[in-house]
């Protein structure tokens, strides 16, 4: 079986679970179960990584882009946020393949993640944003 030799470590019963999270939905379970089995799916997982610039020199809008490859190729995206120097938790920007954040004057380096999930499947990625706004010229205030 395909899976078996993808994912040789794991058991019967999470490649039945792996079969299982990631089946395409038929509508109703009790004729069809948990769906038609997505191979692809199960054998590909999701992968993602952000495009946008990395260096915040002037304060303004930034847009960052989120790619994805993998899993069945029908994505769902959720897009989060934080301030690492003041200590802020994440927070939700939205679930939109792009994502506009507004660097502000002073307002320290900024973190952006995207998870995406496809196929029952989750992958994310990190971008770290130096902001250095308010800086004049200066590449390090």
């Amino acid at each position: 079986m395909v899976l078996r030799g993808k994912y040789p470590s794991e058991s019967n019963s999470q490649i039945r679970e792996r079969l299982r999270s990631t089946a395409i939905s038929m509508g109703d379970s009790q004729k069809s179960g948990a769906g038609r089995i997505d191979l692809l799916g199960a054998v590909n997982p999701p992968r993602v990584h952000i495009e946008g610039e990395t260096y915040a020199r002037s304060p303004g809008l930034y847009r960052y882009e989120a790619f994805p490859s993998g899993g069945n190729g029908s994505y769902t995206y959720q897009g989060a946020v934080r301030y690492p120097e003041i200590g802020s938790g994440w927070g939700n920007l939205g679930a939109s393949k792009t994502q506009d954040l507004n660097s502000a004057e002073g307002g320290g380096n900024i973190e952006l993640r995207v998870t995406v999930t496809s196929a029952g499947a989750t992958a994310q990625s990190t971008l770290y944003i130096t902001n250095s706004t308010g800086c004049g010229t200066e590449i390090i205030c």
